[in-house]
């Protein structure tokens, strides 16, 4: 009975993960798909002004790098959490798949950061210090991993 009851605890989470990781690819998936969608809409079927159209395929742009993101997370927690969920792994290895997440994110925010920043530059020079700190955001994510890093080579 106790067997059954800890299989159990194992198995309801991963379900969950796995579900949690399937709705987050089909976002991501349906925002790549929409994105390239109006990236061709606004290149050939719309009348607006040349630079309007830069700003439209740059917006395009950042919601497929989130997608891109919201994929990799998913990713993340289905390698992660439900097929290496219960071994013990090596601590480098548990290292490089943070690693690799944390980047993600990170180029993530920066991408987004610097189109914001473009755009708010142009139009609204007076709102340019919400995509800064979007920057100033990832950059410390980045400073944070360098020292997880630093901290974690003594460890081995």
């Amino acid at each position: 009975m106790l067997k059954k009851a800890t299989s159990l605890v194992h198995i309801i989470p991963n379900i969950a993960y796995v579900l949690v990781s399937a709705i987050l690819f089909i976002i991501a998936f349906v925002i790549i798909v929409w994105s390239v969608w109006q990236i061709i809409l606004d290149i050939f079927y719309t009348s607006q002004q040349p630079d309007w159209k830069l700003y439209k395929v740059m917006d395009e742009v950042a919601f497929i790098v989130f997608a891109i993101a919201v994929a990799d997370v998913a990713k993340y927690l289905l390698v992660e959490e439900v097929l290496h969920g219960k071994e013990k792994r090596p601590y480098a290895e548990r290292k490089r798949a943070l690693t690799n997440l944390i980047l993600i994110i990170s180029t993530a925010f920066s991408l987004e950061g610097l189109i914001l920043t473009i755009q708010v530059a142009k139009t609204q020079l007076e709102k340019l210090i919400y995509p800064m700190m979007l920057l100033v955001v990832s950059a410390i994510l980045l400073i944070s991993l360098g020292i997880y890093h630093k901290l974690g080579s003594s460890d081995q």
